[in-house]
């Protein structure tokens, strides 16, 4: 995780649906890994998945729903959502 300068947390419409708790929760683990070295953390929404509330996320990664998220859909808009993200990875790696 320290090499890395961007995480893109990739979220469809299931990511709550399936819980996995304690230490075999790998996105969590990732995510709080992310934070904890400073990594900047970019959400992805696929298709028609939105941000989950923050009820339904571990406390430790709450802090996700903050953060504007870019959504990629499947459907005409499919090469101008992923420019977007591109876009919004080079913004992150500027700062």
């Amino acid at each position: 995780m320290r090499q890395c300068q961007v995480v893109l947390a990739v979220i469809g419409t299931d990511w709550c649906n399936n819980p996995i708790v304690g230490q075999q929760d790998w996105v969590r683990l990732e995510l709080e890994g992310a934070r904890e070295v400073g990594v900047k953390v970019l959400p992805v929404l696929l298709d028609d998945a939105s941000m989950p509330p923050s009820s339904q996320l571990a406390e430790s990664i709450r802090w996700i729903t903050e953060i504007n998220a870019i959504s990629i859909r499947q459907d005409a808009d499919f090469d101008r959502d992923v420019l977007r993200m591109f876009e919004a990875v080079k913004s992150l790696l500027s700062k």
